[in-house]
C-alpha cells in the first residue's frame, strides 16, 4: 500500500505476527531465558530493532526501517489510489 509524509510517497506495510508473510526482513527470535531466568519469546526483530504487532515497515528508496503505529499515524497519510497507480 502507498503512503506519503508531507514531502515525498513510501511504501509502508504493517506488521502483525499472525498476518502472513511477514514483510521484508522481519525475522522471528527463538524463546531464551535471561541470565536471572526470566522468559522471554514470541519475539520479532528487523534490523537488529525489535518490532512489535501494528508497528509498520517503511520502505524508502533502498532503505527500510521500523516506524511505530502511533508515529506512523502522525507522519503519514494514504495516497489516493489513483496517485498511486502513477506512483507504480
Amino acid at each position: 500500500m502507498k503512503f506519503q509524509t508531507i514531502s515525498e510517497p513510501v511504501e509502508a506495510e504493517q506488521f502483525f505476527k499472525d498476518k502472513k508473510p511477514h514483510p521484508r526482513g522481519v525475522e522471528y527470535i527463538e524463546p531464551f531465558r535471561d541470565q536471572d531466568g526470566s522468559l522471554y519469546g514470541d519475539t520479532y526483530r528487523m534490523d537488529g530493532g525489535l518490532i512489535s504487532n501494528g508497528d509498520w515497515v517503511v520502505t524508502k528508496g533502498c532503505r527500510r526501517f521500523v516506524v511505530k503505529q502511533n508515529d506512523f499515524e502522525k507522519q503519514y497519510q494514504p495516497v489516493p489510489s489513483e496517485a498511486a497507480q502513477r506512483l507504480r
